[in-house]
């Protein structure tokens, strides 16, 4: 039986570690509620010690509140700030288990401060003191439902200390109202279970729908929206941190005489080869996205250096050279690819997609199974066929 009770214990505290979307939407309602729980809690903590200041020391009824808002402020703020912010992993389970810390220290804390007030406190200070710590147990079931955890450890800090706290005073009607205060918790903190497990449920089913509005059915790999949003995302950055990245258009050659050939489905066993290929070549700075068709996209986040990008391209150009197995006689293919960087030509998402694409039309058309990249002269070049009407790019890969 204790055995058992300690495993459901254990259950119930851990941290979702092996579920990161559930552990952001953790991070993300707490944004948004706690800076609420300590509004509350500092409002409440102040109006107790008002009724406290004629009949004790200046230490507990100023002192002491001072110091708790400070370090109350201090979270609250910090929470108000990242609620904009998407950190790493790392660092919200960091700031996860930080608020598991800080909750049980603040708690009791709180606590201590309060059980020293009441014994200065007229019957009506004394019931405020009662009212308060009712207070605090809601507003941290309701500010931290979304965190089981924390809800648990603050609410088994409060509800061990009040009850010990208030049995012991021998006051047969605080005594009735601790007993009374325990059920009551008992049942919102049996809401809150149903609630996480509702609010677990609804951010899994939000991840899935999530992951297939972004993933490509077929190879798995990002599909076009995906790795729009992703450059949305890196182009803000880089303009915040005055950053150079590159976007990296890579089409297939020989890929259409296959699929006419083997047939479609062979066509898309070549198609899951080539984005497996491709997605062993990520990384921290690197991404790979599927747009449609035989056509991918890289984006490059770290492109300070031309000379590694001319290297990449290469090599993931030598990559696809190389036969693949997928019937008795092995099939070669090749690709190529066309690289534009930011802020040198293009200052936005689509020009940057544009470039990248013209410099590809401009490596098919000058060197298949090659790469290239768009240059000055490239954009005046682009300029003249833009102003002459000669979009011909697009056909011309359409009859390759």
């Amino acid at each position: 039986m204790i055995v058992a009770a300690a495993r459901i214990l254990r259950r119930l505290m851990r941290l979702p570690i092996e579920n990161p979307e559930l552990l952001k939407a953790q991070y993300f309602a707490l944004t948004r509620q706690m800076p609420l729980f300590y509004f509350v809690l500092l409002v409440s903590s102040w109006t107790l010690a008002a009724t406290f200041f004629s009949s004790t020391s200046r230490w507990l009824t100023v002192g002491v509140p001072s110091m708790l808002t400070v370090a109350c402020v201090i979270r609250a703020i910090g929470w108000w700030r990242s609620r904009h912010r998407i950190p790493d992993l790392a660092v919200i389970i960091r700031q996860l288990k930080a608020t598991y810390r800080v909750g049980s220290l603040l708690s009791a804390s709180f606590c201590l401060w309060v059980f020293t007030l009441y014994p200065y406190g007229s019957p009506y200070g004394q019931a405020n003191v009662v009212f308060f710590m009712i207070i605090m147990v809601i507003a941290c079931i309701f500010c931290t439902m979304h965190v089981r955890a924390a809800a648990l450890i603050c609410t088994a800090i409060l509800n061990i200390a009040f009850v010990g706290f208030f049995v012991s005073t021998g006051n047969l009607a605080f005594m009735t109202l601790a007993v009374n205060y325990v059920l009551v918790s008992g049942a919102m903190l049996l809401v809150m279970q149903n609630h996480y497990h509702n609010f677990a449920r609804l951010t899994e089913i939000q991840a899935r729908d999530n992951r297939l509005a972004n993933e490509d059915s077929l190879t798995g790999l990002p599909n076009r929206r995906q790795f729009f949003v992703s450059l949305d995302h890196a182009l803000h950055q880089a303009r915040r941190d005055g950053g150079r990245l590159a976007v990296g258009i890579l089409d297939l050659d020989g890929f259409k005489p296959v699929n006419d050939l083997y047939g479609h489905s062979m066509g898309d066993l070549l198609l899951t080869q080539v984005a497996h290929r491709l997605a062993m070549m990520t990384s921290p700075h690197t991404h790979v996205a599927r747009l449609g068709g035989d056509e991918f996209a890289f984006l490059f986040t770290d492109a300070r250096d031309d000379t590694v990008l001319d290297a990449l391209g290469r090599t993931l150009c030598a990559q696809l050279r190389i036969p693949f197995k997928l019937v008795d006689v092995p099939i070669e293919i090749s690709a190529s690819l066309g690289i534009a960087t930011f802020p040198d030509l293009a200052g936005s998402a689509n020009q940057i997609y544009e470039f990248a694409d013209y410099a590809l039309y401009h490596s098919k058309r000058s060197k298949t199974g090659g790469h290239c990249f768009f240059s000055p002269a490239l954009h005046e070049q682009l300029q003249r066929e833009a102003a002459a009407g000669q979009p011909l790019r697009k056909a011309y890969r359409e009859v390759e």
